[in-house]
């Protein structure tokens, strides 16, 4: 999946608010609202665009953590990170070189509801050892719910 400079540009808009009217992000890129249309349909269904959402502020509802994970070599770090994104309350996890080897971002409503979900990442075979960190204020970047993914020009 090839995406071009305009392409990119569209995404970019979408990303900073996907609320964008077609003919907002139209007439900024001197385009047609018909030709902005085509192009986010087809970015959705080769699955570039994967959803929209509202993004919360993190202070309205819950506890926002990283837990950092240690692995034991019996199992490879992508089918560890399958078992993980399958809990509630995960939100992201990313495999990492160095000391650690995955970051797990969780959001839950509890601190209770964030001790069940590190308890469950902890019980998944290959997890050696785990260090959480609770968010306490958000300073900089964004923190969605889901990242649009931008793969690089070949």
């Amino acid at each position: 999946m090839y995406l071009d400079p305009l392409d990119r540009q569209i995404l970019e808009f979408l990303k900073a608010n996907a609320r964008m009217k077609n003919t907002q992000i139209a007439k900024a890129l001197n385009m047609t609202e018909g030709a902005i249309r085509k192009r986010i349909k087809r970015l959705e269904e080769e699955g570039i665009i994967q959803g929209y959402t509202a993004v919360l502020a993190k202070d309205i509802e819950g506890l926002e953590a990283l837990v950092f994970l240690t692995l034991n070599k019996n199992r490879l770090p992508q089918e560890i990170t399958n078992d993980i994104v399958k809990i509630n309350g995960v939100q992201e996890a990313w495999v990492l070189t160095g000391e650690t080897d995955i970051v797990v971002r969780v959001h839950c409503d509890t601190p209770r509801n964030l001790d069940i979900v590190v308890t469950s990442i902890r019980e998944i075979d290959g997890v050696k050892d785990t260090t959480t960190h609770v968010i306490l204020k958000h300073v900089m970047g964004s923190l969605q719910s889901k990242s649009t993914l931008i793969p690089k020009e070949k």
